[in-house]
């Protein structure tokens, strides 16, 4: 008996990471925001931008140019907050959304890229116009935290999911 409930436990997928993985799968833009360094000072300040996104295996990535302020940005502190978030034409403040926060790596792996390079183009189908152009890379996030607001004021989650949790949503969704 108690073996057979630990094969129940063991298998059972979150059901908030189950919904974060999915909000993040529907979406093709996130707000991505960096710290930014200003160039006359020592201040740092959030600076946020529209990006195009993807998933490998469930885990966000971007195709960003080196051009970009945000890349700057990276380029000194890689640390950034991904999010998505779908509002509701009746009440914005119950919108479910998800923040997922971490360190933004570049890929420098051949193999890789010609991966990403895939995943990418299936969700940008535009991006064809500019994915062979040298200044752009990849860069995927190493998930550090998700924060999930399910909906605000009515019995849904919010707060912090454990990362574990949904790497195992996003793989049992890709099983099937």
């Amino acid at each position: 008996m108690l073996l057979i409930l630990s094969a129940i436990l063991f298998t059972a997928v979150d059901e908030d990471a189950l919904k974060a993985f999915e909000m993040i799968s529907r979406h093709k833009v996130a707000m991505v925001s960096t710290v930014s360094l200003e160039k006359e000072n020592t201040v740092h300040k959030p600076y946020s931008s529209v990006m195009g996104i993807a998933l490998e295996s469930g885990i966000p990535f971007v195709f960003i140019s080196d051009l970009a302020i945000h890349t700057d940005n990276i380029k000194i502190n890689p640390h950034v907050s991904i999010m998505v978030f779908e509002p509701s034409e009746d009440n914005v403040f119950n919108s479910p959304r998800v923040t997922f926060n971490g360190k933004l790596l570049k890929v420098t792996d051949k193999k890789r890229i010609k991966k990403l390079r895939k995943l990418y183009l299936a969700k940008h189908k535009k991006a064809k116009e500019f994915i062979d152009l040298k200044d752009f890379n990849f860069y995927v996030l190493k998930i550090e935290s998700i924060y999930f607001v399910g909906g605000f004021g009515d019995e849904s989650y919010i707060g912090y999911l454990d990362v574990n949790d949904y790497k195992k949503a996003a793989s049992e969704i890709k099983k099937k």
